[in-house]
């Protein structure tokens, strides 16, 4: 059985010869690993069962740095910031200040087709897993700002709901491109959660958000492909909205903010598990046994009757010694052979 099947087999809660696994990480932990193994192909290396497919677009015409090396403009308008730790954060807002979106255009959402074929014959044994990120919410923020998007939501809704139709209309657009592909499934990211609850609140969340990620999850849906969302935080008040709605898969089950044996309990039948082992704890402050006790815990409870990919439940970040790193590694390749008796 190979990684794409166990995935296959996962999502549909049967029991695998072993639960399929993927090491989620920064480009600089994929850097550090290349040259621990001295190898280009750390997955093929580590035994994954996914390959992540970032979704590669060609670059927009006329997008250019407002000041080289520290902020750039992506498609969207949205000025960036690298933060000390070597992430980015959204600082310049281009819809912060307006009252209509007339003069908004949507940017060209050609996706690199090349790129795209080439990675799909690169790793064709594994179930290859297309992510597109920053949906609707967040994407709807980084344009206005969090601040006066929240507002929006109880002042100004006709703009918040005009905003999302057309992040809709965008995002379907880069769906209708991927399902040309043979790609496994589609994976949406979209953050809505605090590790507390969600940001928005459920009703806001069920009013504006649910009814225009049912049209996305469908579009992946209409082409045979299963639907992974991927959202942060606490989200545990709408997993039943997202099972509704059609979701076969919920990453990344941020331990700090939700139970994972808790959500197993409670959806594990109904719905695919992704992650799960503590990337804010147990791998940057655990020792190596506690990282392997932790990742064979999950194997054995989450598990159970299929339906869990293993994954650490954020990407990895350069604070993860090699050492906790490996014995994530090792407790993913040393699982007993499971049966479905």
């Amino acid at each position: 059985m190979n990684g794409k099947e166990r995935v296959q087999r996962a999502l549909a809660f049967q029991v695998t010869d072993a639960v399929p696994y993927y090491l989620m990480r920064r480009p600089e932990v994929e850097w550090a690993l290349r040259e621990h193994f001295g190898v280009d192909d750390i997955d093929a290396e580590m035994g994954s069962s996914l390959y992540l497919l970032s979704v590669p677009f060609l670059p927009p015409a006329g997008v250019e740095d407002l000041r080289p090396g520290e902020v750039f403009r992506d498609a969207f308008g949205v000025g960036y910031q690298w933060t000390e730790r070597g992430g980015m954060c959204p600082r310049y807002h281009p819809l912060s200040a307006v009252d209509s979106l007339a003069a908004f255009e949507l940017p060209d959402a050609q996706l690199d087709a090349h790129a795209v074929e080439a990675a799909i014959r690169a790793h064709s044994d594994r179930f290859i897993l297309a992510i597109k990120y920053c949906g609707l919410f967040e994407r709807a923020w980084f344009l206005r700002s969090m601040e006066q998007l929240c507002l929006d939501f109880y002042d100004n809704v006709a703009f918040v709901e005009q905003l999302l139709d057309l992040l809709v209309e965008f995002n379907l657009s880069v769906i209708r491109q991927l399902i040309r592909f043979d790609v496994d499934g589609i994976m949406l990211g979209d953050d809505w959660g605090s590790q507390t609850s969600l940001i928005m609140g459920p009703a806001i969340w069920r009013r504006l958000i649910k009814p225009r990620a049912a049209r996305l999850y469908a579009e992946v849906k209409s082409a045979g492909l299963p639907v992974f969302v991927h959202s942060c935080g606490n989200i545990m008040e709408i997993i039943p909205d997202l099972i509704e709605i059609g979701v076969d898969a919920l990453n990344p089950i941020q331990v700090i903010a939700m139970d994972p044996e808790e959500v197993k309990r409670r959806f594990g039948d109904r719905i695919t598990l992704f992650g799960g082992v503590s990337t804010q704890k147990t791998f940057p402050y655990g020792t190596p046994d506690e990282v392997e006790a932790e990742t064979r815990r999950r194997i054995e409870v989450l598990g159970e009757g299929g339906g869990y990919i293993l994954a650490p439940d954020q990407e990895l970040q350069m604070d993860v010694p090699i050492e906790n790193i490996m014995a994530f590694v090792r407790a993913a390749q040393a699982q007993s052979p499971r049966t479905d008796g």
